[in-house]
């Protein structure tokens, strides 16, 4: 629930005019439940990546998306690591029925330090929102937040994703960055999104200034095509 709270949305500071308010009224909650080592943790995450496994949490997802992706008043849903393979395999799932078309029209996602392939997604959803095969603009794409260092969003055998944001003011290592993923002696690239912590400062992956601020956001149709440029320009 913290991460939850921190990683998606916020209001607007009175006085400073900065998104930086955690909000707690009408949030909703999908877990899944954690795994009790890392090992298993990486099990789970590589079944539900490979299988598009449907497991009691995308079935709930499913049925929000179902009852919400539409609605009058819309469907925000945001997801974290092994939480995005939850709402990738979910649109998955949604897919193959062509009645489904339109399903999605009113919905926004965000992932962040996404383990799923959160451009594969976004085709899925742009399907599903209507739009056909092939996204032509930002509108309805899905927002990601994503660290060059965070090894389950940007590594090529995980998420394999953009990046958005590269802070890593203590110059830590490649080894020492894996190992704050993975333990729980700091924080690390992987859970100082959103809004972050105090202590996202101190371990290196936020800076005083935008620490407790939220990040701003980009949509994956955006860091494609920005990349794609780039590519093209070199």
């Amino acid at each position: 629930a913290k991460f939850a709270t921190q990683n998606y949305i916020a209001g607007r500071d009175a006085q400073t005019g900065t998104l930086s308010t955690p909000l707690y009224e009408n949030v909703y909650f999908v877990h899944h439940p954690k795994a009790n080592n890392i090992v298993s943790e990486l099990l789970i995450a590589g079944y539900q990546k490979w299988t598009a496994s449907e497991d009691n949490s995308v079935k709930q997802a499913i049925d929000i998306l179902k009852d919400k992706g539409n609605s009058q008043q819309g469907l925000y849903l945001g997801s974290h690591s092994r939480g995005t393979l939850t709402i990738s395999n979910a649109l998955q799932t949604l897919y193959p029925d062509k009645q489904n078309v339109g399903l999605l029209a009113n919905t926004t996602l965000k992932m962040v330090g996404p383990a799923a392939n959160v451009s594969k997604a976004d085709n899925i959803l742009n399907y599903l929102q209507g739009k056909g095969e092939d996204r032509m603009s930002k509108e309805g794409a899905i927002l990601i937040e994503n660290s060059q260092h965070d090894t389950v969003g940007s590594s090529l055998f995980i998420g394999n994703n953009p990046y958005t944001i590269n802070l890593n003011t203590l110059k830590k290592n490649k080894y020492t960055l894996l190992k704050d993923i993975v333990s729980n002696s700091s924080l690390s690239s992987h859970n100082c999104y959103g809004l972050g912590q105090k202590q996202c400062e101190f371990d290196g992956y936020r800076t005083n200034k935008d620490n407790r601020i939220m990040q701003p956001e980009k949509t994956i149709f955006e860091l494609n095509n920005e990349t794609q440029r780039i590519e093209h320009e070199n």
